[in-house]
């Protein structure tokens, strides 16, 4: 059992890690691109981006906590009920840095907005894999689903509608 709950939190979390390259290098691209003495040099954070991705994989045992006291029926409540977490966590958690920070308020609700979505994404496939016999079927949607993600990230930054980060 404890090999299913591993399998299951790490495709929630890679799931979220796939949904986060289409918001924040796609869709919320341009809110890093103004200068401001919040955030960090482009350089600075493409090394520090592996942390953001680590913190992913501990919402996803946050997830992973509240699904087990009674797992939601269906994909979709999995996606609601991540979507309405998320919301919560990082809806308090960035009202908490805009009190105390420089953060430009567009920034702070593009970014409780997309990491709602993120998590909700990562509710989705964790139902979806703990409810499959076999994990290989979630694996092969999720391995689609990343796919996905970046080839539009890149249609969007290749069509101008998303500014590429160019690290010097």
């Amino acid at each position: 059992m404890h090999h299913r709950k591993t399998t299951v939190i790490i495709i929630s979390w890679l799931s979220m890690i796939a949904t986060d390259f289409l918001i924040h290098g796609g869709i919320l691209a341009s809110l890093y691109m103004k200068e401001s003495p919040f955030l960090l040099s482009a350089e600075l954070a493409f090394i520090r981006i592996p942390l953001g991705y680590l913190s992913f994989l501990l919402l996803a045992w946050l997830l992973y906590y509240f699904f087990k006291k009674e797992w939601p029926i269906n994909k979709r409540d999995g996606f609601t009920q991540g979507l309405t977490i998320g919301a919560i966590v990082w809806g308090s958690m960035l009202m908490g840095l805009y009190s105390i920070s420089t953060i430009d308020p567009l920034l702070a609700l593009g970014w409780m907005a997309g990491q709602s979505v993120e998590m909700g994404i990562g509710g989705y496939f964790m139902v979806f894999a703990h409810h499959s016999e076999k994990v290989s079927k979630p694996l092969k949607v999720l391995g689609l689903f990343f796919l996905l993600m970046i080839v539009i990230t890149i249609i969007l930054q290749v069509a101008g509608i998303a500014p590429a980060v160019k690290i010097n």
